[in-house]
């Protein structure tokens, strides 16, 4: 039950940040950039070596890493869309 929240919250967090951030100029630069800090995230988890998990006979300390680092990145996205959609939408009755 929690590897289902912890996968099916962060896609529907990301699928609202992309509905908060359609009328940004620069989502698809975003986009990109996230795919490469995602990837940076999980090359670290994998092949890094920790001081904490050295001992990871199953390897599920490795996956639930990627989980955790996945769904935090996520949940900073989700509050940086809502700051950023707020700011266009001021910006926008401004003008």
């Amino acid at each position: 039950m929690v590897i289902v929240l912890f996968v099916i919250i962060p896609i529907l967090l990301w699928l609202i940040s992309i509905a908060l951030l359609l009328m940004w100029d620069y989502l698809l630069k975003f986009i990109l950039w996230n795919i490469l800090i995602i990837a940076i995230y999980i090359t670290i988890n994998i092949y890094g070596k920790s001081i904490f998990w050295e001992h990871d006979e199953y390897g599920l300390a490795v996956f639930f890493r990627i989980l955790f680092c996945i769904s935090l990145h996520t949940l900073l996205v989700f509050i940086f869309a809502i700051y950023k959609n707020f700011k266009l939408r001021h910006h926008e009755r401004t003008t």
